[in-house]
């Protein structure tokens, strides 16, 4: 391979690790890239000596290191801390992996280049009054010192750049739940636009089948076996989207808590326009 297919083949491969799953993973990826099975564990190898993945319970992941880059965009400045409480408040109440995807591109199909620092590893939750407390309901309040997921900054995306990959979309932040999921159930991991999440912030709005009324989308084992989500959309400033998707197995499925999805959806977005008026 030359230094540019090589290159090529590098990035093909990042772009499909997140979709490759556990199972048969070097055959999914060579199914998924094109590339021969050969060439992927020599990449592969390859990518784990620079630290973009690595080699973990018998799989290959995106590594920490290159996960970290995305955690810098945000869509709206702040968005991770004011989601912060209203995402843990979900993860107490269902059990869940709770993440809030974003796209990386603008609706103009621009980059996204909405930098900020990323969150310190035991930052805690400002102290405001809308806050949710542990245990309570969406209407609760108030919620201070919260410890947050994430960790410390990264170096920060070069405005204008994109993520590593390609992604469509990835998780600004993500609470694993108290169950064992076939993902990358950390903040910044890619997420591929067949995700529930995905599925809503498409931006040509086509439509799918796994769409629900109110502004939801299900996953029920479409990607991976033994894997359901339930996302809502979720309004920002500027005309821009996220979306709260909750992941949890096939044993309890998460269109089972989509209630609880929808009213943290709405307390997000009172949350996200309060903060902005304060601005």
């Amino acid at each position: 391979m030359t230094g540019r297919s090589v290159v090529d083949g590098a990035f093909r491969l990042l772009r499909a690790l997140p979709q490759a799953g556990a199972e048969h993973q070097l055959a999914r990826l060579a199914k998924l890239t094109g590339l021969p099975r050969p060439t992927v564990h020599r990449l592969l190898g390859q990518l784990r000596d620079t630290g973009a993945v690595d080699w973990v319970d018998g799989r290959w992941t995106l590594s920490p290191s290159l996960l970290g880059i995305t955690r810098q965009i945000e869509p709206v400045p702040g968005l991770r801390r004011i989601a912060a409480a209203v995402m843990q408040t979900v993860r107490e109440q269902t059990g869940a992996t709770v993440s809030l995807v974003v796209p990386t591109v603008t609706p103009s199909g621009g980059p996204m280049d909405g930098l900020s620092v990323g969150i310190p590893a035991g930052g805690t939750v400002d102290d405001r009054s809308d806050r949710i407390p542990a245990g309570g309901t969406l209407a609760d309040g108030p919620l201070t010192g919260r410890p947050l997921t994430g960790g410390p900054p990264a170096d920060v995306l070069p405005a204008g750049g994109v993520l590593p990959g390609g992604a469509p979309f990835i998780a600004l932040d993500m609470i694993p739940g108290r169950e064992a999921l076939p993902i990358v159930a950390q903040a910044g991991a890619p997420m591929p636009a067949t995700t529930a999440a995905g599925i809503l912030l498409d931006p040509t709005g086509a439509p799918s089948p796994r769409r629900r009324p109110f502004g939801a989308a299900v996953d029920d084992q479409d990607l991976f076996a033994g894997l359901t989500c339930y996302a809502v959309g979720v309004a920002l400033p500027g005309g821009l989207r996220a979306s709260l998707q909750i992941a949890r197995t096939a044993a309890h499925p998460a269109q089972h808590a989509g209630a609880i999805v929808h009213r943290a959806a709405v307390a997000l977005e009172r949350e996200i326009r309060t903060a902005a008026a304060l601005e």
